[in-house]
């Protein structure tokens, strides 16, 4: 399986330094856009870049159940990725009422507290490669 090279480095340097990844794409590495909603990881960037993974800053999750326009943006977001064939990730996901809302817009993947917590590598082996091998879905 390629690796993944997340692009943040290369877009906090401007258009002149995504050669890079894109030779390293060519050759089956898969890309990813960090922080995707943040500073330098832009609208434009998706144009520039043929990424394969669009993940989504926790701050475009963060307060979208008080705020109608958050909400709409999170969902075109999603719909963007959808759209351009990359996988989305949104991070930072806190509750199951963030969570349920991924589902519903179709998000590929999330990542936060709600699913577990920072760990040593040993407790990640022990915890969730070896329920990932029994076939058992990553629930909390």
């Amino acid at each position: 399986m390629p690796q993944i090279i997340v692009c943040s480095p290369y877009i906090r340097s401007g258009t002149r330094k995504l050669r890079p990844p894109g030779e390293l794409h060519r050759r089956g590495f898969l890309l990813a856009i960090d922080d995707f909603g943040t500073g330098y990881a832009s609208l434009n960037l998706l144009g520039q870049l043929a990424a394969d993974i669009l993940k989504i800053d926790r701050s475009l999750l963060a307060g979208f159940e008080y705020s109608p326009r958050s909400k709409t943006i999170l969902r075109k977001v999603v719909e963007m990725a959808q759209d351009t064939e990359m996988v989305s990730i949104c991070e930072g996901v806190e509750t199951r009422e963030q969570a349920d809302y991924l589902l519903e817009l179709g998000c590929d993947e999330a990542q936060g507290y709600f699913y577990y917590r920072p760990m040593p590598a040993e407790q990640f082996e022990t915890t969730i490669l070896r329920r990932r091998q029994a076939g058992e879905l990553l629930k909390n």
